[in-house]
């Protein structure tokens, strides 16, 4: 359960961050609101597996996390457009080893 306080904090954080560079506040530059929607809807997933206390929610927030981390890599290597979104490859690990648990 400590991971999945750690993740939410983290997301949280990328949450709070993508808004605040969508909006150009603070000097962010960069951000556009449908990725903070992913980034949010990411962060309430990993809440729900926090609070009902199941794995199955951390699993599911964290391919989608790696999912959009790399669809944010291709988008900045194609169009050089930045988004917090590409700090969701912190994921990865977790998912590949409870992947491997499952089998």
């Amino acid at each position: 359960m400590v991971i999945a306080f750690i993740f939410t904090a983290y997301f949280f954080l990328l949450t709070l961050l993508e808004i605040l560079s969508a909006l150009n506040l603070f000097d962010f530059k960069g951000g556009m609101l449908m990725n903070a929607f992913v980034l949010g809807t990411i962060t309430a997933t990993f809440l729900k597996g926090l609070v009902v206390k199941k794995d199955s929610y951390q699993l599911v927030a964290s391919l989608i996390a790696a999912a959009f981390s790399a669809l944010t890599i291709l988008v900045y290597l194609a169009s050089g457009s930045f988004s917090y979104g590409i700090f969701g490859f912190i994921a990865v690990p977790y998912a590949v080893k409870k992947l491997r648990n499952k089998k």
